[in-house]
């Protein structure tokens, strides 16, 4: 499978500058609460500890004690492990229905790759198709993907589509994957002919 050094939320998944400085940011996800709950930490130069402490301490000086009482009641009461086991179901049988419904619709243009976990799935487009014409073709049909360039600081290897299932219902995900199936043939029917044309203007 190809493989890039991808990034979280538009920042690189580890390291940065900051004021002169090298600045680590790391995203840890909890493996009790994976997908649904994370920590992002920040490790700053030595000049930047004290902004940074000074910092931490406003933000912290008014933490809402009785929001925390209730978080700490609703952990300990395992009302917390119930929803991501609840949740963690519900989002594995939508992310099968997107494989299963791709692997149907969807042979030929884009190849979906299943996931263990997690709130999406790759889909590889072919070498020649651009990964942002084709999200951009499929917003027109009212499905909304994500290029996975877009999450890269370098060149993928390969084109592709980030599916994104676990806010959609099984039904909706048919429906999207049909259209994104229509946007995608689309998408391939103009590479054709630009490669087409391209080939009468040299000969």
């Amino acid at each position: 499978m190809p493989a890039g050094p991808y990034v979280v939320g538009g920042q690189p998944r580890l390291g940065g500058e900051l004021a002169g400085e090298q600045t680590h940011r790391q995203r840890r996800t909890s493996q009790a609460a994976s997908p649904l709950s994370s920590q992002t930490s920040i490790i700053p130069g030595a000049s930047l500890v004290d902004a940074f402490t000074a910092g931490q301490r406003f933000a912290a000086a008014h933490v809402p004690a009785l929001e925390q009482a209730a978080l700490t009641d609703f952990i300990e009461d395992g009302h917390f492990a119930r929803h991501v086991r609840r949740m963690r179901a519900l989002y594995a049988e939508r992310g099968a229905a997107l494989v299963r419904a791709a692997r149907q619709e969807l042979d030929g243009v884009l190849s979906v790759t299943p996931a263990h976990a997690g709130l999406h799935v790759v889909g590889w487009l072919p070498e020649d198709i651009d990964g942002r014409e084709a999200a951009s073709r499929a917003a027109a049909y009212g499905v909304d993907v994500q290029p996975l360039s877009a999450h890269a600081q370098e060149p993928v290897e390969r084109p592709g589509l980030l599916l994104g299932h676990a806010a959609t219902p099984e039904p909706r995900v048919i429906t999207a994957v049909h259209r994104l199936a229509a946007s995608l043939t689309a998408s391939a029917r103009v590479t054709r002919s630009r490669r087409s044309a391209h080939f009468e203007r040299e000969a």
